[in-house]
């Protein structure tokens, strides 16, 4: 919790500093818009159109960040709301929200990482995110996505499909001592499937030895590195 609010104060000043934000209403800007400043606001959403280029982050608090297709920005963030990012757009920085949902279109490019508290991330066909995606309560759905660094998560399925590609390793994070998730967690199977010849070119690791983790590995698809503290399922 304690984290949690540090990342909100945190995100809020770094917004500030940069650009004075909308209070108490959302920003709205047509397609084909370019902007040469960042977008922010405070208790009101973001939405971008269709063919924009913002010189500028996208960012708010208490509200969903929309961005449309074929656009180009840099960060897109919020504390409490989802993200959508439409189909061939282009985030020149990072993606992250604190309690909300990512969810990116086809072909979109993310040059950074992306990274939610408490929310899954979903990434369409085509996708290119450049270093690593992380979440603590969510899991993850990557299809025909590329990722240039590390999956982390605590308490999340993860599904590869379609050729999906993980550079870097899978991190299955240590729960906290006295979580909930942690005093069932010996109740719960945690998920990895690999389909459709996806493949992880680095490990998979478990950090807890008494946590159910299966790791289910499709004929065609591949984990070059170890696989530790998980079953492992050939389908």
């Amino acid at each position: 919790m304690k984290r949690t609010v540090f990342l909100s104060l945190t995100f809020f000043l770094g917004l500030t500093l940069k650009t004075w934000p909308t209070v108490n209403k959302s920003i709205q800007i047509s397609s084909g818009t370019t902007v040469d400043h960042s977008l922010s606001s405070v208790n009101g959403s973001v939405r971008i159109g269709d063919n924009c280029s913002i010189r500028g982050s996208c960012s708010s608090v208490n509200g969903r960040v929309e961005i449309g297709n074929h656009t180009r920005t840099d960060s897109v963030s919020s504390v409490n709301g989802s993200i959508r990012i439409g189909d061939e757009s282009v985030i020149s920085g990072e993606v992250h929200t604190v309690n909300g949902s990512i969810r990116i279109g086809e072909t979109v490019t993310v040059a950074d990482g992306m990274h939610t508290v408490n929310g899954g991330i979903t990434c369409a066909a085509g996708s290119k995110i450049g270093r690593n995606l992380n979440t603590v309560n969510g899991g993850f759905n990557l299809n025909r996505t590329i990722v240039g660094g590390d999956i982390t998560t605590v308490n999340g399925h993860i599904d590869l499909v379609d050729r999906s590609v993980i550079e870097g390793s899978i991190h299955i994070k240590r729960k906290h001592r006295f979580s909930f998730f942690r005093i069932f967690s010996h109740l719960h199977w945690l998920h990895i499937r690999l389909s459709g010849g996806s493949q992880v070119n680095g490990n998979i690791v478990v950090d807890e030895e008494d946590m159910k983790v299966a790791v289910h590995i499709a004929e065609g698809c591949t984990v070059k590195g170890k696989i530790r503290n998980a079953d492992v399922i050939r389908d």
